[in-house]
């Protein structure tokens, strides 16, 4: 049996208060930049890193041929939002292309994409599951904090081994974020997963 572990509620509401409660482009806040390499004349990487705390992860990567991204090779997210005639709520669509779309021997696949609301003097985890063989998702979501979006994309899939009493587990996490700077709670998973 498979045991996932899910962020405690202390955990995430006291990350979630830090997060709301920093100024603006601190020092503790991540920063996010996106580097392109040209590979040659018709080739390209574009790749988004976040800096924290004097280390450095690298969440999207688009692999671009010919100006058309290779989306079966590349690992990234779009989305947009249509904010209301009241301005305080939005419908968002989230697109989201995985390197791990192509891997074989997939017994179940779970997405989800949290992220992160505020209610009053609540700060919460809203989560929406992709549907199977579905790479978008709509979503509805309460603007606070200059309409900032910060969460997570968790992809955990189980996948037959060559023993038939074994499966083997891949939880994949890609950060979310619509701001430059940010102090996404998800950034120590991601880094804590990297030094394992």
């Amino acid at each position: 049996m498979v045991i996932i572990k899910h962020i405690s509620c202390f955990l995430v509401i006291s990350l979630s208060t830090l997060l709301f409660s920093c100024n603006k482009n601190t020092e503790s806040d991540a920063k996010i930049i996106w580097i392109t390499t040209q590979l040659s004349d018709n080739s390209k990487t574009e790749s988004e890193w976040y800096y924290y705390n004097k280390d450095s992860v690298k969440n999207q990567q688009k692999i671009i041929q010919k100006n058309v991204i290779d989306t079966l090779n590349s690992h990234f997210y779009e989305f947009g939002l249509i904010e209301s005639t009241d301005g305080k709520k939005f419908t968002g669509n989230l697109k989201f292309y995985s390197v791990l779309d192509t891997t074989k021997n997939i017994i179940n696949k779970e997405v989800t994409f949290s992220f992160i609301q505020k209610n009053k003097d609540s700060i919460f985890y809203t989560d929406y599951k992709f549907n199977k063989n579905r790479n978008n998702i709509v979503f509805e979501y309460s603007t606070f904090d200059n309409k900032l979006i910060t969460g997570f994309i968790r992809e955990v899939l189980t996948i037959k081994t060559n023993d038939k009493e074994k499966v083997r587990i891949i939880e994949n996490i890609t950060l979310v974020d619509n701001k430059p700077n940010t102090l996404n709670p998800a950034i120590g998973r991601v880094l804590k997963n990297i030094e394992k």
